[in-house]
């Protein structure tokens, strides 16, 4: 008997040592050998509530939270202690199991613990409540706790978070500001917040500082990053927000949100291959409208029609599909101008019938769309559809009269219909508009000249055409030879002079200032150019009877 009792006592020791070095390596943070040591120790005594509170512990910190529930129940059944509704509300909040562990903490609540202990479950159910985005009762309580401990700066880092949430940005800032005086430890989660609370206050320069504060405290902070780039962002510096997109990529890769940003920075600075690069990674998450159309733009912008008539025909169909019986409006407009531009510059018969029908579209939900007029006008000349033509450059003109190349477009169009007065009419409102309009002023000249024989208004066209551009050569050859037709012989030939200077092989001007000398009475100089023609092309017949009249 007296043996058995000395084993007890011995198996007892043995056993009391298991559960004070368990606790000693829970203090030290090896909970593998704490739940070891402790679990030996419950072998004995399975309700001892100081292992089993220690053990919960262990598997808490191995966020086993489930396991650690287990043991605070036993330690539960044992003795009801604040400290362990504590942790067992805890517990429940991190699984997630909010109702549980608000009961646990209004239990505390209720219990007759210290200053301190009350003060820490009035902290956990506004923590639960925080999670139930019962805002109001959480800030509640989290004042209660502050009122017990009003250094503790987790407290203060909660109610800064629920202010935040509440919108009262102010009040958040403020709290934050404590926490992170009393515990310097927190600066990178604190300056991140602070960041955060000071932009939803619309104070970005402080915004800025607290977020790059945040990524001197830790290079590898994705989130400072992403709200970085997002203020730059927003703050049109797109330089600097592509820095800070790009180290949040690298930190985070594949995020379609970032890749759109990117994308459309790099298309607001007329970047189009990284804007392609950016927008494709987008779209290869989810398909995206904005991002199909600013990539459809790319496109067009590169030059790439095709690919961008791909995007643009996917950015509608994306839309219908999203939207069944979608009713485009006026903000579609620039959409379906858009992809008219485009294949207009496809140029195919198939690319130029859908090119109408885009145009036709944008003016359908756009009338003051002018530019729209002009394509069509285009579009309906290089089909050779020219009174259509000439209707939609009408058109273009009624809504805005001041664009030159319509003007011009148009005489080409009346000039292809044989509608000569009407093209010189055209052609002198474009040069009205542009005097320096070499085109509409050659043929002003050309007409003038070739079909109507109109020599002084030739000559005076390619004057204008002369006093806009001193190296045309055409232009001074044509313009001696204005004079030449009027019968200015002598006023021809300075200009004939320039322009067989420019261009000493042109045979017709060399021919006219032949015969410009010759009317004139300078037969050595006129024998001298004929025999240029002549070198020029030996089968000249006008040079050779200059020649041979000469000879009399």
């Amino acid at each position: 008997m007296a043996f058995l009792s000395l084993l007890v006592t011995w198996g007892t020791i043995y056993s009391q040592d298991k559960l004070k070095a368990g606790i000693e390596a829970y203090r030290k943070g090896d909970y593998e050998q704490s739940i070891y040591l402790l679990n030996q120790h419950l072998s004995q005594s399975p309700y001892d509530y100081d292992a089993n509170y220690y053990l919960g512990n262990a598997y808490f910190q191995k966020q086993d939270f489930k396991e650690a529930l287990r043991a605070y129940q036993k330690a539960y059944q044992k003795k009801v202690k604040t400290e362990l509704l504590y942790q067992m509300g805890l517990a429940h909040l991190q699984l997630g199991e909010l109702e549980q562990a608000a009961k646990y903490a209004q239990e505390g609540i209720n219990s007759k613990g210290s200053k301190s202990e009350l003060a820490q479950m009035h902290y956990l159910l506004a923590k639960i409540q925080f999670e139930q985005k019962q805002y109001s009762e959480a800030d509640i309580n989290t004042r209660h706790a502050l009122s017990a401990e009003p250094n503790n700066s987790s407290y203060h880092k909660l109610l800064g978070d629920i202010n935040y949430e509440r919108n009262v940005t102010s009040l958040a800032i403020s709290e934050y500001n404590q926490a992170l005086k009393l515990d310097p430890s927190l600066a990178k989660e604190l300056h991140y917040k602070l960041g955060r609370a000071y932009f939803l206050n619309r104070q970005f320069n402080e915004a800025l500082e607290q977020y790059k504060l945040a990524i001197h405290q830790d290079s590898t902070f994705a989130e400072a990053y992403l709200d970085l780039g997002n203020l730059y962002y927003w703050g049109n510096k797109f330089s600097e927000a592509l820095w800070a997109y790009e180290e949040y990529l690298r930190l985070r890769p594949g995020t379609t949100e970032v890749s759109l940003n990117l994308g459309k920075m790099y298309f607001s600075s007329r970047q189009y291959e990284p804007a392609i690069e950016y927008l494709s990674k987008a779209l290869a998450t989810k398909p995206d409208r904005e991002a199909l159309y600013i990539l459809a733009q790319s496109y067009q912008e590169t030059k790439n029609y095709t690919e961008a008539e791909k995007f643009y025909a996917e950015y509608e169909k994306l839309i219908l599909e999203s939207e069944p019986g979608y009713k485009w409006g006026k903000a579609d407009a620039e959409f379906w101008f858009r992809r008219g531009v485009t294949n207009f510059y496809l140029a195919d018969s198939s690319a130029l019938e859908l090119a109408v029908k885009s145009f036709s579209q944008a003016i359908g939900l756009d009338p003051g769309m002018s530019e729209a007029y002009s394509y069509l006008g285009l579009i309906h000349y290089k089909q050779k559809r020219f009174a259509e033509s000439i209707e939609n450059y009408h058109k273009k003109i009624a809504l805005d009269s001041t664009s030159y190349n319509t003007y011009t477009n148009l005489a080409y169009a009346y000039i292809e219909s044989k509608k000569t007065d009407s093209a010189l009419w055209a052609l002198e409102q474009s040069v009205a508009l542009k005097p320096d309009n070499t085109k509409a002023l050659g043929q002003l000249a050309w007409i003038n000249m070739a079909e109507l024989k109109d020599y002084v208004k030739s000559g005076y066209w390619y004057e204008k055409i002369v006093e806009v551009d001193s190296a045309d050569c055409e232009a001074k050859g044509y313009l001696g030879l204005s004079y030449l037709m009027q019968k200015k012989h002598g006023a021809s030939i300075p200009h004939l002079k320039e322009a067989v200077k420019c261009k000493p092989a042109h045979e017709q001007f060399n021919l006219w200032l032949a015969q410009a000398y010759a009317l004139t009475g300078q037969k050595e100089s006129a024998r001298q150019y004929y025999d240029r023609v002549l070198k020029i092309n030996p089968n000249n017949k006008d040079a050779k009877e200059g020649l041979d009249i000469l000879q009399f």
